[in-house]
Order: structure tokens, then C-alpha cells, then sequence
């Protein structure tokens, strides 16, 4: 009888010891999913800092998170444009670059950036147009400049290619 006394205690606190181990681990997974996942601007932010490393598959990486969270975020639409056409993604970027200036985000390096991505694409008309845009934007643009020279000077316009 003792015997069956001490047995049935040690089942009680098996058991208590069990459901508090349960109830733990209830508790560190529901804190753990209740944490907030980082939002559309800190994995923009987290794409910027890898383009500043040049780290640009990264960078391509969490600015798609950012627009995955927030579809119009035009800044990470440009800016996931730049990492694709730096790794040789030049028609997705341009669909990047179109989705910045359809939410109305429109900046000289942009245009630039569109001209660049068509030139490589050898739709020089195409790059042409852009980046004599992105000079209207800033007159100061050099790299609009010369990269205008370099299109015309491939279209064998080198009277064009002379004036830049």
C-alpha cells in the first residue's frame, strides 16, 4: 500500500513537472512568433547598407522583401532596379525602375539609371531619350554626359558624340 502511495506521487509529479515544461515551451514559441517581423523599411534599409558594400544580390534580396511587405514603396522599386542592373539583371531592372516612376518617384539618377540599363541592352534610342532626361534633372549629371556621348558614338553619330 505504501508502495502504491509513493508510486502514485511520483506519477503526480511527473506529470505536474511535464505540463510545466509544456507550458513553457507553449510559452517561448508563442513569444517568439509574437516578436514583429521586420517591416518593409527596415529591409529597405538593410538593402541599402549591402549596396553601400556593393553586396548587390543582397541588396536585390531584401528591397523585393520590402516591396513583398509594401507594394508602393517607390524608392525600394529604384533602388531594387540599381542591384538588378548591377548584377547583369538589366530587363528586370528596367521593370523596377518603370514601377518607381508609375508611383510617381522621378530623380535624375533614375533616368540615368534607365539609360544605362537600356544601353546595355543596345536600345540606344531608348537610352538616348533617358539620359538626355536625367541631364534636364541635373545639368551637372557628367556621368549622363558622357554615357550620352558613348550612345551617340554606337549610333555613329559623331557629331553628336563630338558636342558631349
Amino acid at each position: 500500500m505504501q508502495l502504491s502511495r509513493t508510486s502514485k506521487r511520483l506519477k503526480m509529479t511527473a506529470t505536474r513537472l511535464l505540463l510545466i515544461l509544456l507550458t513553457c515551451a507553449l510559452f517561448t514559441v508563442s513569444s517568439a512568433s509574437a516578436r514583429p517581423a521586420m517591416d518593409a523599411e527596415g529591409h529597405y534599409q538593410k538593402g541599402i547598407r549591402y549596396s553601400q558594400a556593393k553586396n548587390w544580390q543582397d541588396a536585390a534580396e531584401e528591397f523585393q522583401k520590402a516591396i513583398d511587405l509594401q507594394q508602393k514603396f517607390s524608392l525600394a522599386h529604384a533602388n531594387l532596379g540599381v542591384a538588378l542592373s548591377q548584377i547583369g539583371k538589366h530587363k528586370e531592372a528596367l521593370l523596377e525602375f518603370d514601377a518607381a516612376l508609375r508611383q510617381g518617384y522621378d530623380h535624375a539618377f533614375l533616368r540615368y539609371n534607365r539609360g544605362s540599363s537600356f544601353a546595355r541592352l543596345k536600345l540606344l534610342e531608348e537610352a538616348e531619350a533617358e539620359f538626355k532626361l536625367a541631364l534636364e534633372k541635373d545639368s551637372r549629371m557628367s556621368k549622363a554626359r558622357y554615357d550620352l556621348g558613348i550612345v551617340y558614338m554606337m549610333q555613329a553619330r559623331l557629331d553628336k558624340a563630338r558636342e558631349q
